[in-house]
């Protein structure tokens, strides 16, 4: 994204008519948002937090694009990119670990007696299936 796609997206999202009017809902009097799109300025990292909530996208990806742009140094902006990337994976892994657990949870919430959890030789409560007998500390069977 650019920070032209910031502007944009809190624009659209709190319906404000004008750059201007955007600034004022940051806490600013002037215009500094005109700055930020010909690239005059940048936002302070707690302005890009606030736009980035407005805009209705994660601040930490914000602040990072931020970082990116306001960068002079390519060394620099390739490990901020890198970062990113970074980032983004941990979002999928997070993303498939909250759909795992959602799923057992729907599962759970089913009982033993119901839906894919009857019958299940280790649901809570059911004993299981060709267990093996109780052994002693030595692992000798009692």
């Amino acid at each position: 994204m650019t920070i032209d796609d910031y502007i944009d997206l809190a624009m659209a999202n709190r319906e404000f008519a004008s750059d201007r009017e955007l600034g004022r809902a940051l806490g600013f009097k002037g215009n500094p948002v005109n700055h930020w799109r010909t690239k005059r300025a940048w936002p302070a990292d707690p302005t890009m937090i606030r736009l980035a909530q407005l805009a209705g996208v994660d601040p930490v990806w914000a602040l990072v694009e931020l970082n990116i742009w306001r960068s002079q140094s390519t060394a620099v902006r390739n490990e901020y990119a890198a970062l990113l990337r970074l980032v983004e994976k941990a979002r999928g892994a997070a993303t498939a670990l909250l759909v795992a657990a959602m799923a057992v949870t729907a599962l759970a919430a089913q009982g033993p007696e119901t839906g894919s959890w009857a019958g299940d030789p280790f649901a809570i409560g059911q004993p299981l299936q060709g267990a093996m007998p109780p052994m002693d500390r030595r692992g000798d069977a009692v």
